[in-house]
């Protein structure tokens, strides 16, 4: 008997252990700003294609009006 009562006063203690912890707020997540900058690089990459698309148009342009 005297073994249970160790028992469950362990267990109490384990139990209030546990609920004394505050909850630390989850840090914020840093894939936000990640995710900025990678949509920042995708939309400069997207302007240099229009760019390098316009100059092959123009060169081809070129090409054809000299091969008359």
């Amino acid at each position: 008997m005297k073994s249970i009562g160790k028992v469950i006063a362990l267990m109490v203690v384990i139990v209030a252990g546990g609920c004394d912890k505050q909850q630390e707020e989850p840090a914020k997540p840093e894939g936000v700003a990640i995710f900025k900058t990678q949509q920042e690089a995708l939309e400069k990459a997207k302007q240099v294609e229009g760019v390098i698309q316009d100059a092959d148009e123009q060169q081809r342009e070129q090409i054809d009006e000299q091969s008359r």
